[in-house]
């Protein structure tokens, strides 16, 4: 079985903080049988040299000695009378130390798991153990593995002796999925249940080595700024990771214009699919989505709101109306623009369009609940259902500063009704971070 180099050598950084390992197990409650003991201190006597796989042994003992020694182990628990759950999971974190080894197969670790999770199907560590081991073997199980550990578990956030070392180990393998909000939400866990100051807590080293963060004066391109995924046949779902912003359009939607960001914008504009007049004809309207990220020295959502209906005012014949209403969630002012000398053709019947307005604040762990596992590869890229993931994509965080959003639909008369409920149903489906 293939390792996962990549992770391996980011996740050694974490020494004891990574990898099946002897801290979830409860030695008081192993069976009172002879050289428990022995064995058991064996086992955990070689934890530092194989709870993890690596490329070239540098260690000062002898890697035969150290399969030699954990094996003797793995006959000893494994051949118990008085067997338990906390033997067997011993035995299961031996088998893991051995394919790290690669002294036995990943199958048998996988089937000794399997078989342990069916036997005691209430105990989360089961799982917790299974998904460590899969992060170093096959790291597109890890992250589903422990979402079951937190299931059983009874969530993330519950209290009990083993949520520190749980906690740090989920961590590492959301970050390593390039999961690094939901890791940094899980790290926070550590001081905000169990009161570790964060300065204690060396996980931060790997899941957030820099403290990354997105700057509001730069200029990113739109391929950093974006990301891009099938719903369904009929959907799909345009992310701006940096403006906390999702979007879920019409598949069959036309004319898609994806700007980065500049001058603390971005921009999103799609052709909405077509409507049809009373008699039959087609008419297409227009979906814009303005994101402006304010700084402490700009204007007010007020202030920036009139500069935009201003381009509409301006015109002699527009007649504009304004109330307020939740958009999702969120306090937001409607604007109605009805402008008969715009689209005035016979067919098209004059200019309407409706102009939203709303401010979205910046939260802590923002874009968390978006995230989802990719693993890595190699520089080519992997596809992945409708999705080529490549190794690093350059996931950029959410500003840490409000954004101002304007969602703009630009119709007309002849098809307003229609238009207007597309409008308000892509609104809908929209979601903030």
């Amino acid at each position: 079985m293939k390792k996962i180099l990549f992770i391996l050598s980011l996740c050694l950084l974490l020494c004891s903080e990574f990898s099946a390992s002897s801290y979830a197990i409860k030695f008081e409650k192993l069976p009172e049988e002879e050289n428990m003991s022995f064995y058991y201190s064996q086992f955990t006597k070689n934890e530092q040299y194989s709870s993890s796989w690596v490329s070239e042994w540098k260690h000062p003992v002898a890697k035969e000695q150290v399969i030699d020694e954990l094996q003797q182990c793995d006959e000893y628990f494994s051949s118990l009378a008085k067997s338990n759950y906390e033997s067997m999971l011993t035995d299961l974190t031996i088998k893991a130390y051995l394919y790290n080894l690669d002294a036995i197969k990943w199958q048998e670790v996988d089937d000794y798991a399997s078989m342990l999770k069916k036997k005691y199907p209430k105990e989360y560590r089961t799982y917790w153990i299974t998904a460590n081991f899969y992060l170093s073997s096959k790291i597109d199980l890890a992250y589903p593995e422990f979402q079951k550990a937190i299931k059983v578990r009874g969530g993330l956030e519950k209290k009990d002796d083993f949520g520190p070392d749980f906690l740090i180990d989920y961590a590492v393998c959301t970050r390593s999925c390039r999961m690094k909000q939901t890791a940094m939400y899980a790290l926070s866990l550590l001081t905000k249940i169990y009161n570790i100051p964060k300065e204690n807590i060396n996980a931060y080293r790997f899941v957030d080595p820099v403290n990354e963060q997105s700057d509001i004066n730069s200029k990113y391109d739109y391929k950093k700024v974006w990301n891009y995924s099938e719903v369904s046949d009929k959907e799909v779902a345009f992310n701006n990771s940096l403006m906390g912003f999702t979007a879920t359009i019409p598949s069959d939607s036309t004319d898609l214009q994806l700007d980065g960001y500049s001058e603390k914008t971005s921009i999103l504009m799609f052709t909405m699919p077509a409507e049809h007049t009373a008699s039959g004809e087609e008419i297409t309207s227009t979906f814009l989505t303005l994101m402006y990220c304010a700084s402490s020295s700009d204007d007010s959502l007020t202030a920036y709101s009139n500069k935009v209906i201003g381009n509409f005012s301006k015109y002699p014949s527009a007649k504009i109306t304004k109330k307020a209403k939740k958009i999702n969630g969120y306090n937001a002012t409607v604007y109605n623009i009805d402008n008969p000398d715009l689209y005035n053709d016979e067919l098209k019947k004059g200019a309407r369009g409706i102009v939203i307005v709303l401010e979205v604040p910046y939260k802590e762990f923002a874009g968390k609940d978006k995230e989802v596992p990719f693993i890595y590869e190699n520089a080519e890229g992997k596809k992945q259902g409708n999705m080529t993931i490549f190794s690093n994509p350059g996931r950029l965080n959410r500003l840490k500063a409000p954004v101002y959003f304007v969602f703009l639909l630009d119709t007309c008369n002849a098809v307003y009704k229609e238009a207007e409920k597309q409008f308000y149903d892509i609104i809908s489906k929209i979601s903030f971070e």
